[in-house]
């Protein structure tokens, strides 16, 4: 749905973060069906006391076709490549499990 409407330099930004199901690889496998790329930017505030023990960890997944921005320094400083999972075939309307990417603690 939004693939056909960014340039081609252009980003999409998914929000990723849930503490049960893993979303990251389900994301990256989606783009890379559209020929896209795709990693992740964490944030894992870790202070005890004041504003930072409110916050929560959150993943942010960018999905781009231009390889040039992921590798640019800013960008490559701050984000993660995204672990394959072979055995995930391609989630679509029709096919969805959510128990195979059930986060393991």
């Amino acid at each position: 749905l939004y693939v056909k409407h960014v340039k081609p330099d252009g980003v999409i930004v998914f929000q990723a973060t849930n503490r049960f199901i893993d979303l990251l690889p389900v994301v990256k496998r989606l783009a890379s069906e559209f020929g896209m790329e795709a990693v992740v930017v964490s944030d894992s505030p870790d202070g005890d006391s004041g504003f930072e023990y409110w916050y929560s960890a959150t993943d942010q997944v960018i999905v781009t076709r231009d390889r040039k921005l992921l590798a640019a320094p800013g960008m490559a400083d701050v984000s993660d490549e995204i672990a394959d999972r072979p055995d995930l075939p391609t989630f679509t309307d029709a096919h969805h499990n959510l128990l195979r990417i059930l986060k393991r603690r």
